[in-house]
């Protein structure tokens, strides 16, 4: 009985406890939501994927090239005035 009184009365212990429970639950950034915010992050990733999914496939429709583009000669490269 002794060693389990002295060994819940250990100062490091105590404050190791007291830490814990600190961060846990009355920290500004506590665990809980920390999960929460990192749940909420995984939504947003999950919709940007699909944005830039939808952008790649407008643009892919946009660059539909038509019969008389073949033909077109390539636009000429501008000179550098500085050389």
């Amino acid at each position: 009985m002794k060693k389990v009184t002295s060994i819940l009365t250990n100062k490091y212990l105590l404050a190791g406890l007291f830490f814990i429970v600190w961060m846990l639950f009355f920290d500004q950034r506590n665990y809980f939501q920390q999960k929460e915010t990192m749940g909420e992050l995984d939504k947003l990733e999950t919709k940007k994927r699909y944005y830039e999914e939808q952008i790649e496939k407008a643009k892919a429709e946009l660059q539909v090239p038509t019969v008389g583009d073949q033909w077109r000669r390539p636009p000429t490269p501008q000179r550098n005035p500085f050389l």
